[in-house]
C-alpha cells in the first residue's frame, strides 16, 4: 500500500547554521504534527489524488509558494529482502519537480543503507556545482546535526 500526504511549511532556510536551521525543522514539524492542519492537509491531499495530473499542476501552481520542497519519505528495511528468490541490492526513489516545486528530496533504502535522492530544477541556483554537490552538503548538515544532539 502507498500513502501519501501534502503538508504546506516553512522551513527556516535564511538561517546560516545547518544545525540551527536542521532543528528549527524539526520543532516546526513536531508543531504541525500537534495542528489539526496536518489532518486538513492529508484529506486535501487524499482527495486531490483523483485529480488529472494536469488540474493537480494548475492546483499547486494557483498556492504560488513561492520556490519549494518537495520531501518524500520511505521507511528503510532493516534485513535483506527478495522477490521470487531475488534478493533487491539497491532501492531508488526517484521524483521529479514541478512548479512550484523546486527541489525533491527522496529517502529510503534497503537492508539498513539509507539512501538521499536530490531532484533539482536549474534554476533553483545560480552554479551547478551546488547542484553536483548537493550530496556532500546533505551528509555534513546530517553530521553536524546528529553531533550537536548526541
Amino acid at each position: 500500500m502507498f500513502d501519501s500526504a501534502l503538508v504546506v511549511a516553512e522551513w527556516p532556510v535564511k538561517s546560516t547554521c545547518p544545525t540551527e536551521r536542521l532543528l528549527k525543522i524539526q520543532r516546526n514539524f513536531k508543531d504541525l504534527n500537534r495542528s489539526s492542519a496536518a489532518l486538513g492537509y492529508y484529506y486535501a491531499s487524499q482527495f486531490g489524488a483523483y485529480w488529472p495530473i494536469s488540474v493537480r499542476k494548475l492546483a499547486m501552481s494557483a498556492l504560488n509558494l513561492g520556490v519549494s520542497v518537495g520531501v518524500s519519505n520511505f521507511p528503510v528495511t532493516t534485513a535483506p529482502d527478495y522477490f521470487e528468490g531475488h534478493e533487491f541490492l539497491e532501492y531508488y526513489g526517484g521524483a521529479g519537480t514541478m512548479p512550484p516545486v523546486g527541489i525533491c528530496i527522496t529517502t529510503g533504502g534497503l537492508n539498513n543503507r539509507q539512501r538521499l535522492y536530490f531532484s533539482v530544477s536549474k534554476s533553483l541556483f545560480p552554479s551547478d556545482d551546488i547542484i553536483e554537490n548537493m550530496g556532500t552538503y546533505a551528509t555534513l548538515e546530517l553530521q553536524a546535526l546528529l553531533d550537536a544532539t548526541v
